[in-house]
């Protein structure tokens, strides 16, 4: 997958999946590609063909990724509801590095694959939804790599980088080589975080951080 990604759920999930860096590190600028022209009806074909099996389908999906079309056909499967498998997978990737709202992805951080539950919570968190908070902290217990990631990369690990892109909150943890242990350490952290400031979180549009009041 590449890195020219924009926005926090982006710059979080695709140097992770690219790189394994640090939660700490800043994007890496990259070069910007051709235009990708799509239409609607084809943004709709590409999402629909996406197969966890096939890395042919999910290289187009992340090559139409950042385009309307694409997040409005996203937008427009999760709506539907029904969609699972690589199609789920491709509609949450989409929308939640991509698409304006949350509200599409709440609904997600209670399925039954971690990995859609991670990409869903993650973009809450990215727009402002405390919601995926919870989700977060709970998937750093999660060895599980993540589908559709190339190379492949723990679960536990995406939700570290994101809760800590976040929130700047490096010093809870984990390290992305943490053990078991030091991992469950770290959630006790997060979760005695999150009970002391779920109700005065706030989160920056501008800079697409939350913080403590």
């Amino acid at each position: 997958m590449s890195r020219s990604g924009v926005g926090l759920l982006a710059v979080a999930l695709l140097a992770a999946a690219c790189t394994g860096g640090d939660p700490g590190d800043g994007p890496t600028p990259t070069e910007e590609g051709p235009a990708v022209e799509i239409d609607a009806g084809q943004a709709e074909r590409v999402l629909r063909a996406a197969a966890l099996d096939d890395p042919a389908t999910l290289q187009e999906v992340d090559r139409i990724r950042e385009t309307p079309e694409a997040v409005a056909a996203a937008e427009a499967i999760l709506a539907s509801g029904g969609a699972e498998g690589g199609v789920l997978w491709a509609a949450v990737y989409v929308y939640a590095a991509h698409g304006e709202l949350g509200e599409p992805l709440a609904p997600l951080i209670g399925h039954a694959d971690p990995s859609i539950r991670v990409l869903a919570a993650s973009g809450l968190v990215a727009r402002g939804d405390a919601r995926g908070f919870a989700s977060l902290i709970e998937a750093l217990e999660t060895d599980e790599n993540l589908a559709g990631g190339e190379p492949p990369i723990a679960i536990w690990r995406v939700a570290a980088i994101a809760l800590v892109t976040g929130t700047g909150r490096a010093d809870l943890g984990p390290p992305l080589d943490a053990d078991a242990r030091i991992r469950e350490l770290s959630r006790a952290r997060w979760t005695a975080w999150l009970e002391e400031n779920e109700g005065t979180l706030r989160f920056d549009p501008a800079t697409g951080e939350w913080y403590e009041r």
